[in-house]
């Protein structure tokens, strides 16, 4: 990673910040860093903001420019999609959700009106989205596209303000199963829905058997609670679902129990696969369930923190999970231009 991208993902993660406390923190020199620093408060992505009390020498203190840069992120989510523009540091400036009859064109515009931000400072378009290869071109802007586990991957990393060095995966519970697993700032795909959780299970659309997907994946659920919707809106099925069972005990209950069941076995394996310390649950499927699937998940972790990683392994979820593959598709853009 160069010394401009170590900068930044060191201000991003906890600004503000000394030039001091920059060169602690990447292992650059304070040479590097002043030089570094100085460019990057001159193309204005980075601003001096006070400074820092001490008992010596005050020192200026450094925090990104929220709207220096922007960019657009795009998740098909069932029937809607969903559109957020986002700044630098991983904040939303605007958002918009449509049905999914409207053209990705007029929705980008759209977004960008309500925005009210200069397009010369939108540096592209990011789309999670399954299916058909992207455009290469959205409302004239270029286009980024990821699977929507890795893209909320890179939207916990920059909203959560994940440490650079911290490994954590992104465990996303959406149309299905998938996760990103974030190590040294870069994410990467992980086959979360196809952890085997059971030998003999069914098969699963990959081929194999037992997979955390065909035992327990949203449209299991689904199914098996004979959810009335729209069949292509998966989300909005599971949600309802998710609805039926915050009630109190009954069949949607028990579903969502053992399919919670399931996912905890499959992040207990991905936890021992990537030495990660941090999960963050996210996508549409846990901000509505996650009240049996984060409590089902820590209690499997807790067994192994202590007896097998001899580390804390924290299970959270994230607060912007409903918008998470949106957010980090923009995210995805940001990093590709501003960490080059």
């Amino acid at each position: 990673m160069s010394a401009r991208a170590r900068i930044l993902d060191a201000i991003r993660a906890g600004e503000p910040l000394s030039r001091v406390e920059l060169a602690g923190r990447t292992g650059l020199t304070e040479a590097a860093v002043s030089t570094t620093v100085r460019k990057l408060l001159d193309e204005g992505l980075v601003l001096e903001t006070g400074r820092s009390p001490s008992g010596g020498k005050p020192r200026t203190l450094l925090r990104l420019d929220p709207a220096a840069r922007v960019a657009v992120g795009i998740h098909h989510d069932g029937n809607r999609i969903i559109y957020v523009l986002t700044g630098q540091t991983g904040g939303v400036l605007a958002r918009l959700a449509t049905p999914a009859t409207g053209t990705l064109t007029a929705g980008v515009e759209r977004l960008l009106q309500v925005a009210g931000v200069d397009r010369g400072r939108c540096l592209g378009v990011g789309l999670a989205s399954p299916g058909a290869p992207p455009p290469d071109e959205i409302a004239g802007l270029p286009v980024l596209s990821e699977d929507q586990a890795t893209a909320a991957a890179v939207g916990a990393y920059w909203v959560e303000r994940v440490e650079p060095e911290r490994p954590f995966a992104a465990l996303y519970l959406g149309t299905a199963f998938g996760a990103g697993v974030v190590l040294d700032g870069r994410a990467r795909p992980a086959g979360f829905g196809h952890v085997c959780v059971r030998v003999d299970g069914p098969e699963c659309w990959c081929g194999a058997r037992g997979c955390l997907e065909a035992m327990a994946g949203p449209r299991t659920v689904v199914a098996a609670a004979g959810a009335e919707g729209d069949a292509r809106d998966v989300p909005a099925a599971f949600a309802a679902v998710a609805r039926q069972a915050r009630s109190g005990p009954g069949p949607s209950r028990e579903l969502l129990e053992t399919s919670a069941e399931y996912a905890a076995a499959a992040a207990e394996t991905t936890v021992n696969l990537f030495g990660v310390d941090l999960l963050v649950l996210t996508g549409p499927g846990f901000a509505a369930a996650s009240f049996v699937y984060g409590p089902a998940i820590a209690r499997r972790i807790r067994v192994a923190d202590a007896r097998t990683w001899k580390r804390s392994v924290t299970v959270t979820v994230s607060p912007a999970a409903t918008i998470a593959a949106a957010t980090g598709a923009a995210a995805l853009v940001l990093q590709s231009h501003l960490t080059a």
